[in-house]
C-alpha cells in the first residue's frame, strides 16, 4: 500500500472512528462517573456537550494522523485547527437549522450531525495537508489549539448563560 492509498484509507475509515469515540465520550461520564472524565466526554445533553465529544474524538484522531499517518506534516497542525472551528460552527448551526423547520430534533438526523462533522473536519484536514497550507506558520496554530481546547474545557464547568450551553 503507498502512503498516499494508506492517508486516504485513514480519513475514509476516520469519520467512522471520530463518530464512534464520540459515541463512547457521550456515555463515558454517565457510566463511569470519573471526574476526570468530564473534561472530554458529555454532562449534560446540550448542544455544546455535542460540540466538545465530536471536538475531543476528532483531536484525539488528529493525533493518530499526524504521527502515524502524515509523519508530522506541520500542515495538519494547522488543518485540525481549522477542523475543529468546523465543527464548532457546523453542529449548532445545522442542529438549530433542522430543529428550527422541524419543530422537534430527531435522533437519526442529530447522528448524521455528529457524523457529517468527522467527515468535515478530515476533509479540511485533507485539503491543509494535500497543499501544505500555513506549514511555517505551524507554532502559532499550536497554541491556537491549546487555546480552543483549553476554552472548550473551561466552557464544561463554567458554561455561558446561553441556550446552546444548556442542557
Amino acid at each position: 500500500m503507498t502512503v498516499i492509498q494508506k492517508q486516504k484509507r485513514s480519513l475514509f475509515f476516520g469519520a467512522f472512528i471520530i463518530f464512534i469515540l464520540s459515541a463512547l465520550f457521550h456515555f463515558l461520564y454517565d457510566t463511569t462517573g470519573i471526574f476526570f472524565t468530564t473534561f472530554f466526554s458529555a454532562i449534560n445533553e446540550s448542544v455544546f456537550q455535542h460540540i466538545k465529544i465530536t471536538y475531543f474524538a476528532s483531536l484525539l484522531y488528529a493525533f493518530y494522523l499526524y504521527y502515524y499517518i502524515f509523519e508530522q506534516d506541520k500542515s495538519l497542525i494547522a488543518g485540525t485547527f481549522f477542523g475543529l472551528s468546523f465543527i464548532y460552527i457546523f453542529i449548532p448551526t445545522v442542529f438549530y437549522g433542522y430543529t428550527s423547520l422541524l419543530g422537534t430534533h430527531n435522533l437519526l438526523i442529530d447522528l448524521l450531525i455528529a457524523f457529517l462533522a468527522g467527515v468535515g473536519f478530515l476533509a479540511t484536514n485533507y485539503i491543509f495537508v494535500v497543499h501544505g497550507y500555513f506549514k511555517k506558520q505551524s507554532v502559532i496554530f499550536k497554541y491556537a489549539l491549546i487555546a480552543l481546547t483549553l476554552f472548550t474545557s473551561y466552557f464544561t464547568y463554567y458554561p455561558p448563560n446561553f441556550e446552546m450551553f444548556l442542557g
